[in-house]
Formats: C-alpha cells, structure tokens, sequence
C-alpha cells in the first residue's frame, strides 16, 4: 500500500470493517488488544486499552496514532 494512500477501511459485503487497536512492548509483544468497528472513534479504545493496564510503575514512553490524540488520553 502506498505510504500516504487511502486507508484500507471502508464497506465490504459483510459490513463495516473492524478495527485492531493493540498495546505492544516493542515490535514481537503484544501485550493486549482489543477489537472495535469500523466506524467506530479510535480515541476511546485507546483510553480503554491503556486503562485496563492499570498504573505505570515506572515512567512509560508512549507512541501512538493522531487518531488517538486528545486531552482525556493524555491524563
């Protein structure tokens, strides 16, 4: 797929697309994921995911999407 193309996510016979949200440690660990619908916002999955994590007990670094972005995910 090209870099800036469309994303992949649109109607198919059966529906709208789903969603994979996914909190990984690094490129090879999952550490939990959650599916979601298509049309669905992506901000509250991610709040979600990082959630059921419960409390960092050592600073954390996180990289996610612009999707994700927004006050309420920050805190």
């Amino acid at each position: 797929a090209k870099k800036n193309g469309p994303q992949a996510i649109g109607k198919s016979r059966g529906g709208w697309t789903t969603k994979i949200h996914m909190v990984a440690a690094d490129a090879r660990t999952a550490i939990t994921f959650a599916l979601s619908p298509g049309q669905a916002g992506d901000a509250p999955q991610g709040r979600a995911l990082l959630e059921s994590l419960g409390p960092p007990n050592r600073p954390l670094y996180l990289l996610m999407d612009k999707a994700y972005e927004g006050n309420e995910t920050r805190q």
